[in-house]
């Protein structure tokens, strides 16, 4: 079994400035990348794509200082993971979920 190609950052660049734009074609994607995607996701639009790696980047974000142990005894890393969840939401268009008793 074989790796897959690595597209590379630029990449990913040029389909999210195409995406942000809101007009993402898969030609915009480096092939192999856009190759990857549509083989692994065949139903996926390509705008679908860059807004992925954007969630999975505030998912990811707040989570590796607290896994390396880079925040001070005083921080609160829920906060910032909750606040980057919102942000993503509202990025993507969707309501905030209701508080849970």
């Amino acid at each position: 079994m074989h790796d897959p190609p690595r597209p590379g950052r630029r990449g990913l660049a040029a389909g999210a400035r195409a995406a942000q734009a809101g007009e993402a074609e898969w030609a915009d994607f480096v092939p192999s990348l856009a190759a990857l995607a549509r083989e692994c996701f065949p139903h996926l639009p390509p705008q679908a794509l860059p807004a992925s790696l954007r969630v999975w980047g505030r998912m990811y974000g707040p989570v590796a200082p607290e896994v390396y142990r880079q925040f001070g005894p005083d921080a609160n890393p829920r906060v910032l993971f909750q606040a980057e969840m919102d942000s993503a939401l509202e990025m993507l268009g969707l309501d905030k979920p209701a508080p849970t008793a």
